[in-house]
């Protein structure tokens, strides 16, 4: 797990960056008319600018950013496969030998930038080590299926006022630069563009990623019941875990990364949500004697 908080780590330092790029430095880009001798190099500077940024984040942020998702997923993947005693998928993760390729290097710099590794211990409820390993495998993949989704809601709503508060700033900023209602327009219009394609963007992966958690959070509830139905054998149950974990694996590999200082915020909560829900369901599970 030192390696898989290691690599998302330095996704989210590229998505910083990335922030910075795409939204912050647009924003300023109507103060480039103090240093620009005609207004017609001034419009065409900013119109360049705003298509390079949009180029750059796409070509270069973009494909980082995925690439370090992907690598990060393997990770984890390989953490889940050996806690949680499922069969690795060769055909979806690639080999294993190169899944674990600079795992232990990625390790290592997590503990060096580290002091503690108190936050990787008990990753999963401990109070689903006390069941069978079949019941409790389905119990942590409950878990994963349903970790973030209230969260990624509110970063919706923050995601749509963040889009207004920039264009407002714009609006206030090139209204005070600019003398002619075309200089306005253009200096309102090129900067928003590169700030929309990256909010947006971000908006849209979002929503994908919360249409794709409540599928799966579906598909963990019913081999839940599964599970409490006494019905299955444990080889179908595990063949059953391994089709869940790959869908697991895929939104993670895919997911859309939220800045830490937002995650932060709900995650006290939602971690507190979680740990009674885990004693509820393991209550619930011995309660039926199954």
């Amino acid at each position: 797990m030192a390696a898989q908080r290691q690599v998302y780590s330095e996704a989210k330092t590229f998505s910083n960056y990335q922030f910075v790029f795409c939204v912050i430095f647009p924003i300023l880009i109507p103060f480039l008319k103090a240093v620009t001798p005609t207004n017609t190099m001034f419009l065409g500077l900013i119109t360049l600018l705003s298509l390079l940024i949009i180029i750059i984040n796409q070509y270069y942020f973009e494909k980082n950013i995925k690439d370090k998702k992907e690598q990060a997923a393997k990770f984890q993947e390989l953490f889940d496969t050996n806690v949680l005693k499922i069969s690795w998928n060769k055909e979806l993760c690639g080999s294993k030998e190169n899944a674990s390729r600079y795992l232990s290097y990625k390790a290592q710099k997590y503990k060096k930038n580290n002091v503690s590794l108190e936050n990787l211990k008990n990753w999963y409820p401990k109070e689903y080590a006390t069941v069978d390993l079949s019941v409790g495998r389905v119990m942590c993949q409950k878990v994963n299926a349903s970790w973030d989704t209230q969260i990624r809601t509110s970063f919706q709503k923050f995601l749509l006022l963040l889009f207004l508060g920039c264009i407002l700033l714009i609006l206030i900023i090139s209204i005070f630069l600019n003398k002619t209602v075309i200089e306005t327009l253009i200096s309102i219009i090129a900067p928003a563009f590169p700030i929309a394609f990256y909010i947006f963007k971000r908006y849209s992966e979002n929503k994908e990623t919360i249409v794709r958690l409540d599928k799966l959070s579906d598909k963990a509830e019913r081999l839940w019941e599964l599970v409490l139905s006494g019905t299955r054998e444990q080889s179908d149950l595990e063949n059953k875990s391994r089709q869940l974990q790959n869908e697991i694996y895929k939104h993670r590999s895919s997911a859309l990364l939220i800045w830490d200082w937002f995650y932060l915020k709900y995650r006290p909560k939602h971690e507190s949500n979680m740990n009674d829900t885990a004693k509820q369901i393991v209550e619930e599970f011995k309660n039926l004697g199954v």
